[in-house]
C-alpha cells in the first residue's frame, strides 16, 4: 500500500505553544503544524522546513514523540516536540499554507475551550496527544 510519511510538530517557546488552522477547517479548530516529508529528507528536516514554510520560525530542538497511521489519507504521522530559536518569535503566516497561527498559554487554551472559542483536534488524533502532553506540563 502507498503510505505517505508526514510530520506533525508541537512547536513551543517558554510557556507558549503554537497552534494553527488550515483553510476549510471547522471554525475555531486549531492544531499543530504538519506537512509531508519530501524525497531524500529526514523527518527532522521535514519538521524544520514545514515550520519555516508555514510560519517563518526556525527550530532549535526537535524531539521525536509518537507515530500514528492515519488511514483516511494513507499518512504515517511522525509526531515531534520542537522549540524555536529564541532570536525570532514573531509569526509570519504563509497564507498559501495555513489560514492562521497563534501563540497560546495553557491558561488561554483552557479559558477559550470553556467559552467554545477554541477547539482542539479529536482525541483519536496524534495532535491531541501532543497538545495534551504539553498542557499537562504547563
Amino acid at each position: 500500500p502507498n503510505v505517505f510519511p508526514t510530520v506533525i510538530v508541537n512547536v513551543t517557546h517558554k510557556n507558549f505553544i503554537l497552534l494553527a488552522r488550515s483553510q476549510g477547517w471547522k471554525e475555531n479548530l486549531y492544531s499543530c503544524l504538519a506537512g509531508f516529508c519530501e524525497q531524500n529528507e529526514s523527518a527532522e528536516e521535514s519538521a524544520r522546513r514545514e515550520v519555516y514554510e508555514e510560519v517563518g520560525l526556525e527550530l532549535k530542538e526537535i524531539t521525536y514523540k509518537y507515530s500514528q497511521y492515519w488511514p483516511f489519507s494513507s499518512n504515517l504521522m511522525l509526531g515531534f516536540d520542537a522549540k524555536i530559536k529564541p532570536d525570532k518569535i514573531s509569526i509570519e503566516i504563509n497564507k498559501k499554507e495555513i489560514e492562521d497561527a497563534k501563540w497560546f498559554t495553557s491558561k488561554e487554551i483552557k479559558d477559550l475551550q470553556k467559552k467554545k472559542k477554541l477547539i482542539l483536534p479529536n482525541k483519536e488524533a496524534i495532535a491531541f496527544v501532543l497538545i495534551q502532553d504539553w498542557l499537562k506540563k504547563n
